[in-house]
């Protein structure tokens, strides 16, 4: 079962799991996880709802993702890649995320929703790209912590 954002959230100890900060003309975000794979799957959810509003996603069809890389860094721009290749090239908008496994090379997730939908599915940023601008996986007594700068 996917859990849902206000759980992962309540389960950060009442800190959010990722929030937007400024960052010149591109936009930033501050993603924590107790573990790896909940780094993985709060980045991939805080990019999608830079991109949309997931709120308005009807759960209705279930796409696996798979992306490799030969550090953590290079994993989660790899992986947040995969998830924005779906959105934007098979118009796949997600309203879930679930992470299989992240690290060792390798993350493995789950993207629950539906084909885009205009009329429904409103538009927030363009993100372009992930980069890799300062990017650095931190790990502290709470668990992990990284800032992604997303090309608009």
């Amino acid at each position: 079962m996917v859990a849902s954002y206000l759980e992962l959230a309540d389960r950060m100890m009442g800190e959010q799991p990722h929030e937007q900060f400024d960052h010149d003309a591109d936009l930033g975000l501050r993603v924590r996880g107790e573990t790896l794979a909940d780094l993985f799957e709060n980045a991939a959810r805080g990019m999608i709802e830079l991109m949309m509003d997931p709120a308005a996603v009807r759960p209705e069809r279930t796409v696996e993702l798979r992306a490799t890389g030969d550090d953590d860094e290079m994993l989660l721009v790899a992986w947040l890649s995969e998830v924005l290749f779906a959105f934007e090239v098979d118009h796949f908008t997600p309203a879930e995320v679930k992470m299989l496994q992240a690290g060792d090379g390798t993350a493995r997730g789950r993207l629950c929703g539906e084909a885009f939908d205009g009329a429904r599915h409103e538009a927030h940023s363009a993100v372009k790209a992930v980069t890799y601008h300062n990017l650095e996986i931190r790990r502290g007594a709470g668990g992990f912590e990284v800032d992604i700068i997303f090309d608009v």
